[in-house]
């Protein structure tokens, strides 16, 4: 039986149901390969091509089966509620540029919130606080995009203030920036460049051997028992991450 993951990214079983961008659907097959279905959210009115179009600006999954998402994906609210899902919605549209674009664009990582506190969405950071998670403060307001979650207590970042503030309590890989491609920017990020399909695959939307630290992903990756796959051949693309739903552990 699907069920919502209990720590959020960081599925225990098989990802079935994802929420992404348009940046994925160069990648439907390969999702439907592994049984995922995608549903793709609504464009930010207000934002740019292709920050418009990136799942983690629209909505912040949490633990407790429980979603932050902007105020037009109401298509997915909907969906979400009907599948037994806690719902809210920020109050104010997303507006253009950084850091209003980036309100939503923290971590929950278990039961630990790494965002930017000047830059995330008010209410979040206090529904957060109230549900007595540790907040982890940081500079980059891009915070889930500079995220790649491996493990429970293991990630990849290509952001060196995250790097510090995460070092003390997780394991942490640190990777060169400049290596993933992000339309219309000089560099996109690792997060989202990637995400777990399985409990042990991280799915990378490209080569990850295109990475100038491709070796040291690898071997991380192994070390927490994670293995990659690639999407595509090319560089890495920046698609504005996966953000895993449901997930089958019953197998």
């Amino acid at each position: 039986m699907d069920s919502f993951l209990k720590n959020p990214h960081v599925p225990q079983g098989i990802v079935t149901e994802a929420v992404a961008g348009e940046g994925a659907k160069p990648f439907e097959t390969v999702f439907a390969s592994y049984g995922v279905k995608l549903h793709y959210i609504e464009p930010l009115k207000h934002l740019v091509f292709p920050m418009n179009t990136h799942a983690d600006c629209a909505v912040c999954s949490l633990p407790e089966k429980t979603f932050y998402l902007d105020k037009g994906q109401r298509a997915l609210g909907a969906y979400l509620l009907e599948r037994g899902a806690n719902v809210y919605y920020k109050a104010e549209e997303l507006l253009n540029g950084y850091p209003q674009e980036a309100a939503l664009n923290c971590l929950p990582f278990g039961k630990t919130l790494l965002c930017n506190k000047k830059t995330v969405d008010s209410s979040l950071l206090k529904l957060a606080i109230s549900e007595k998670y540790a907040i982890i403060n940081c500079r980059q307001g891009y915070t889930k995009c500079s995220v790649a979650p491996v493990s429970k207590n293991a990630l990849l970042t290509d952001d060196v203030g995250i790097f510090e503030a995460m070092r003390k309590d997780f394991d942490v890989l640190l990777l060169n920036k400049g290596d993933v491609k992000l339309q219309g920017f000089p560099y996109g990020f690792i997060g989202g460049a990637c995400t777990l399909l399985k409990n042990d695959v991280m799915l990378f939307f490209g080569d990850v051997k295109q990475h100038r630290d491709y070796e040291n992903i690898l071997s991380f990756l192994r070390n927490h028992h994670v293995y990659a796959a690639n999407a595509a051949a090319g560089p890495l693309q920046d698609i504005g991450s996966v953000i895993p739903l449901l997930e089958r552990r019953d197998v």
